[in-house]
């Protein structure tokens, strides 16, 4: 990055105290995202219901209400979270920023009996069975794979 710098600062004269990346990244790619409809998204919603995934209808109902990447979902800890403003405290991962979102009425209510259940700590959980916990928190990854094939929200997009 040093030398890319400098090369610019001589062949170019520019003094680089910005991310080397404006320079010379080139034109901006074109940015046309994907998005559901409301339909669409109530019928994510419905297929989640029956998962077995543990929390899986809550995990995609907070991520959708919150507009949280994967990584953001899978850190939400108990203490994030105060149900009775409908409010969570999003921890920063890669670049985003920390920040507080509200959540919806129908999300609170279905997020309610883990927050009650869970001591401390990440909310949600590898597995759960009545008689074992879940020892660690999903890793973004295992969260994003399990949606994708289990639920085919991509696949399904016309």
């Amino acid at each position: 990055m040093s030398a890319a710098k400098l090369f610019l600062e001589l062949m170019v004269g520019a003094r680089i105290d910005r991310d080397v990346d404006e320079f010379v990244s080139g034109e901006k790619p074109e940015f046309s995202p994907e998005y559901y409809g409301k339909e669409e998204v109530e019928k994510i919603f419905e297929k989640t219901k029956n998962c077995t995934y543990p929390h899986c209808h809550v995990m995609t109902r907070l991520g959708y209400d919150c507009i949280l990447r994967c990584a953001e979902l899978v850190q939400v800890r108990k203490e994030d979270v105060d149900l009775s403003e409908r409010v969570m405290e999003v921890r920063a991962v890669k670049r985003s920023i920390p920040r507080k979102v509200q959540f919806s009425s129908e999300t609170a209510e279905v997020l309610e009996p883990i927050v009650e259940d869970r001591e401390s700590g990440h909310l949600f959980l590898t597995y759960e069975t009545e008689e074992r916990e879940g020892v660690k928190p999903f890793e973004p990854e295992s969260w994003s794979r399990h949606f994708r094939r289990e639920h085919g929200a991509k696949e399904d997009r016309k």
